[in-house]
């Protein structure tokens, strides 16, 4: 998801919370709110702002976070070789990410390797 996107999420989830709470205790289910109808919007509404202040906190955290780039692979190459060996590793790669070759000989060996980087 990209970060407009988390961040228009977290903006709309703090909008919700704050509708949600500021409804739910302007019902007043329990009778615990003032009569006077300002007063009872007043205390609603300051309550409202406060969940939706600790909801969006705790979005914006996840909204504001890097994502992690994806892994770029790698090419690996081993060979061992014995008496008379010969050795010829090579990889073309275009952006592979990290390139390893490993080779080993042993009597008249003789090895080549390369790695190139193909451009697009």
């Amino acid at each position: 998801m990209s970060r407009g996107a988390r961040w228009g999420a977290a903006v709309g989830v703090s909008a919700a919370a704050f509708g949600v709470v500021l409804w739910a205790v302007a019902a007043d289910p329990f009778g615990w709110l003032p009569e006077a109808e300002e007063v009872r919007w007043a205390v609603a509404t300051a309550f409202a702002g406060a969940v939706a202040g600790a909801v969006g906190t705790a979005v914006a955290w996840w909204a504001g976070r890097e994502t992690a780039a994806p892994p770029r692979a790698g090419v690996g190459m081993t060979a061992v070789g014995e008496d008379r060996s010969r050795i010829t590793q090579r990889v073309t790669h275009a952006g592979a990410g990290e390139v390893s070759l490993d080779a080993r000989g042993s009597g008249e060996a003789e090895i080549s390797q390369s790695a190139e980087e193909r451009r697009p």
